[in-house]
């Protein structure tokens, strides 16, 4: 093998090491918690769905909830 093929290989090989770390980046969540105004308190247990992507999750008692592994989009 000469030289430039060993170039050529270490850089197609360091390429595919760092593409999963690029993949791995393209994700994100949401956090919150779901609140009721009327009776000033967190509301248990409640369904969040993302419209989008259809998401769902289940808040907790305290009414805090993560979504997580969520694709890249503009918030609205």
């Amino acid at each position: 093998m000469n030289r430039q093929s060993v170039v050529t290989l270490a850089g197609a090989g360091l390429l595919l090491m760092c593409s999963p770390l690029v993949v791995a980046q393209q994700v994100g969540s949401i956090r919150g918690m779901v609140y009721d105004k009327d009776f000033e308190a967190p509301l248990p247990l409640a369904q969040i769905t993302v419209a989008e992507t259809g998401a769902k999750v289940e808040g907790t008692e305290q009414g805090n909830y993560v979504i997580e592994n969520l694709p890249p989009a503009p918030i609205r």
